[in-house]
């Protein structure tokens, strides 16, 4: 059986000696490390993850924006219903790219295929624009629920994926989850 172990990075609490401390989180070394370091680890996915909103015409749904690496469904055992998943060259080349989650493609797209239509996806600061390429469906199981209010998938029926190069570079290095 195939056992997955997911790794998150949780903002510390400010307190008064911590105040202006504005370094936490996991990164690539650390991925890297916990790969030679721990015995039986196969692979490490690193994952990056923000709340946001996406929108289609006037339909507008709240979503977590993840940004992964092209292997992604093998290692969630999530199956792609239509179109591709990303692929190494968008990773490479910070592509504008996205895949939806199956409930979404639902939610904003009725009735017609949302293959090479554009999504805006929206957060406080920023909006970007990203042509949708494929759609997912997630294996959810017991072990994928989230155990807390603020866990990575809560909206699992409202995930957007793109390259995690395309997350860096827009957004920063923050939120980052290792999935071991």
């Amino acid at each position: 059986a195939v056992k997955i172990v997911i790794i998150r990075s949780v903002k510390p609490p400010v307190t008064p000696e911590k105040e202006g401390v504005e370094t936490h989180g996991l990164t690539n070394s650390d991925a890297g490390r916990i790969l030679k370091t721990v015995p039986g680890v196969k692979r490490v996915l690193p994952i990056l993850s923000q709340p946001k909103n996406v929108k289609h015409g006037r339909r507008e749904v709240d979503c977590q924006l993840i940004g992964t690496y092209p292997y992604y469904p093998d290692f969630t055992q999530s199956k792609i219903v239509a179109g591709q998943f990303l692929n190494e060259a968008e990773e490479n080349g910070k592509a504008a790219s996205c895949v939806i989650a199956l409930e979404l493609a639902e939610r904003l797209f009725p009735g017609h295929n949302p293959l090479m239509e554009k999504v805006i996806v929206r957060g406080y600061e920023s909006s970007q624009v990203f042509q949708v390429k494929g759609i997912l469906q997630e294996r959810v199981d017991t072990e994928k629920l989230p155990q807390e209010a603020d866990a990575l998938g809560r909206t699992i029926s409202a995930n957007v994926y793109i390259p995690l190069s395309a997350f860096k570079s827009l957004y920063g290095i923050k939120n980052i989850d290792l999935s071991v």
